[in-house]
């Protein structure tokens, strides 16, 4: 998994939390994760993501605030597509707020 660059498991019908651990995998650069049943808050390690261009939430249940790191990834321009339902996760980076804009933004 070191060398894992892309990780799709959107729509999947994954439920728990997001696991801290996937702030270790150093050369992720898109991870999608939307339309799940996940829940919790957003883990701070995704923020240690620095090759990380896309992260994508929206469509889950997922609470709180989107960390700090991570938005600062965004307005740097590292990040650049960041999906979260900005209704139940207070996220005043996020680019998209819902599949719908996510995906426009991808074309």
């Amino acid at each position: 998994l070191d060398t894992l660059q892309s990780f799709s498991a959107s729509g999947c019908s994954l439920t728990g939390s997001i696991p801290e651990t996937l702030g270790n995998l150093e050369l992720l650069q898109q991870l999608w994760l939307y339309n799940n049943n996940l829940q919790g808050e957003v883990p701070a390690s995704l923020g240690q993501l620095s090759f990380l261009k896309i992260l994508e939430l929206e469509g889950n249940n997922l609470v709180g605030n989107m960390p700090g790191s991570i938005c600062s990834n965004f307005e740097s321009g590292m990040l650049e597509v960041l999906g979260a339902d900005c209704s139940e996760v207070n996220c005043p980076c996020c680019n998209c707020c819902n599949v719908q804009q996510c995906r426009a933004l991808r074309m």
